[in-house]
């Protein structure tokens, strides 16, 4: 297989102008990504190997001009050309099904091809500090993720899915079993709560999040069986988060804010805890030898946030410390994600 992934990733053999041209070129395979994922291939290839004439007319496209989409897609990994014009499903592109099984990434892919657009003014962030997103809308992500409910869907069960992959980690990482409470603080529509309130059957649990989200947390978590051990509260956790739960928790939240707002969550999180609580914050720790993926999220958090950052063990202690808190460890996980456990500081 002519694996072009591999060549954009490691191409110590290609001349530094080939390496370069790849790279540029890079925008042109995620489009094709996007393009199959929206038109559906991987589902319809779920019962087994299809010609590209027979795809072409269940999506209603060119055969000719989709046969170039896949080919190029199967060099990558994602489907396989068995024999010439049929393909098939790989492991890559069945994560582009339109399922709810862990792994699956389709929401998340076609919420990025719907937001690539700001990426295409990177130099207006890198000069400024400043949102490509905000200065391409002139609004916020969020502001314009309310005013576009099907996006803002989309975003929600985007956000789900990733939260689905990565719950299994989170409850190999940490030993929930001496919380009677958890309070999850903008946990989406519970994903995460769920599945800890699942594994500990004695246990209760509150989540905090937009009123529009509510709704949705509210169906998904009486799916999983679980909402009767919920309280849901709309609100705003700048301001006000409740009280008294035994562990508060924040899951991919504090990435998507600067240092002051940062803080105004974690100074939110204390004045509720008297001091026998404990926090946990679920998130990317940015070390100096840091993944290109980690790499990339970071910037596109400058895109589409300017707010939003990876940060350090060392930027979350400075940080924590500022709020009363005491960062206690960090615990590595399998995945990306660490789980930072802090203390409220005791006064002396």
């Amino acid at each position: 297989m002519n694996d072009l992934f591999t060549q954009i990733t490691g191409m110590e053999q290609a001349p530094p102008r080939e390496r370069v041209l790849l790279l540029t070129n890079a925008f042109v395979l995620s489009q094709c990504v996007f393009t199959a994922t929206e038109l559906g291939i991987a589902d319809l290839l779920d019962t087994g190997a299809q010609s590209c004439d027979e795809l072409a007319i269940q999506t209603q496209t060119h055969r000719d001009t989709l046969y170039r989409l896949l080919r190029l897609l199967a060099d990558l990994g994602i489907f396989a050309e068995t024999e010439p014009g049929i393909f098939q499903n790989t492991p890559m592109s069945e994560c582009l099904q339109d399922k709810t099984t862990p792994g699956v990434v389709r929401n998340f892919v076609l919420l990025r091809a719907k937001e690539t657009l700001p990426w295409t003014n990177l130099s207006y962030s890198v000069r400024t500090g400043q949102s490509a997103f905000e200065q391409m809308y002139g609004m916020s992500r969020y502001t314009y993720l309310r005013q576009n409910p099907k996006l803002n869907q989309l975003f929600n069960q985007a956000m789900g899915d990733l939260t689905t992959i990565h719950n299994s980690v989170v409850l190999a990482g940490y030993d929930f079993s001496s919380a009677q409470s958890i309070t999850d603080i903008g946990g989406g529509r519970g994903s995460l709560l769920a599945a800890i309130l699942e594994k500990y059957p004695n246990m209760r649990g509150l989540l905090l999040e937009q009123d529009g989200v509510i709704e949705e947390a509210q169906q998904f978590l009486q799916s999983k069986g679980v909402l009767a051990r919920c309280q849901l509260v709309g609100g705003d956790f700048f301001h006000q988060i409740p009280a008294g739960g035994d562990i508060y928790l924040l899951k991919h939240v504090l990435h998507n804010w600067d240092d002051s707002q940062a803080l105004r969550i974690l100074q939110a999180c204390r004045q509720v805890m008297s001091g026998s609580e404990t926090l946990l914050i679920i998130e990317r720790v940015m070390p100096i030898d840091s993944s290109l993926r980690n790499k990339m999220l970071d910037l596109n958090m400058l895109v589409m946030l300017a707010a939003g950052k990876l940060r350090s063990e060392a930027e979350f202690k400075d940080i924590l410390r500022q709020a009363d808190f005491r960062l206690q460890r960090v615990i590595a996980t399998e995945s990306e994600l660490g789980i930072i456990e802090a203390v409220p500081e005791r006064k002396n």
